[in-house]
């Protein structure tokens, strides 16, 4: 469906999917701040590239893949994976001259 993307129908799309794409983010990421950040990153994602979708259905499956591969590359990032390090182990960290935060 090709239209015109404008702010009224960008604000349309975020009012339609945001509640799924927050969920998504938060059944994998587990976290209200990461899935807030998700759901912001996910639209403005989709404001700067305006897909064009044949479809409601292309439209919904292309934010279900976008945010499911988001969350992915947060969960195996080196700063997702040292911030939990540092919650469930309680240790105090310090950042290295490289700019790397070492435990």
């Amino acid at each position: 469906m090709v239209r015109d993307w404008t702010k009224d129908y960008f604000h349309e799309k975020y009012e339609c999917y945001c509640d799924m794409v927050y969920r998504i983010c938060m059944l994998y990421l587990k976290n209200e701040s990461d899935a807030r950040d998700g759901l912001q990153d996910i639209f403005l994602k989709m404001w700067e590239k305006q897909p064009v979708f044949e479809n409601a259905s292309h439209e919904k499956a292309w934010l279900i893949s976008t945010t499911k591969h988001y969350c992915l590359d947060v969960l195996k990032s080196s700063w997702h994976k040292n911030e939990w390090h540092w919650i469930l182990t309680g240790k105090s960290c310090r950042m290295r001259e490289n700019r790397s935060i070492r435990c």
